[in-house]
């Protein structure tokens, strides 16, 4: 167990912000993250612990891989959902329930289930009545 704690000091040093936004020389930030991170590597890792901090690495990899997969993968609906916002700032009164509008929608702006539509524009009632543009 402390093998994990001190792989996961190394990765944590390695994922770190570091430095000063204000930082006028990118070269002294850089020094500054390789110290931290060699002195984090000398005090933490050995034979044993290396193990551990290898499949940590392998972990955060795996999940950030998952991440960004989904993130692709999510791209059309988040377009659409900003589609159907925008159609909704602009066209909602020419209908008399948010059903008639949400069918109208699926039917024939874009490609989703009107049930996605619908819980969409739910969404943006509820943004619009707390008053966020």
């Amino acid at each position: 167990m402390e093998q994990i704690g001190r792989a996961s000091a190394v990765l944590d040093a390695i994922a770190a912000p570091f430095g000063d936004a204000f930082e006028d020389d990118p070269q002294r930030l850089d020094d500054e993250y390789k110290l931290k991170v060699n002195n984090a590597i000398s005090a933490n890792l050995d034979v044993y612990s290396i193990w551990s901090f290898m499949g940590l690495v392998a972990e955060k990899y795996k999940s950030m891989e998952a991440s960004r997969k989904a993130h692709v993968k999510n791209a059309t609906n988040r377009i659409d959902k900003q589609k159907i916002f925008l159609w909704c700032d602009t066209n909602m009164g020419r209908f008399k329930t948010m059903d008639e509008a949400a069918n109208d929608i699926a039917e024939t702006f874009v490609k989703q289930k009107f049930r996605t539509v619908r819980g969409w524009m739910t969404e943006w009632k509820k943004l619009r009545a707390a008053g966020t543009p």
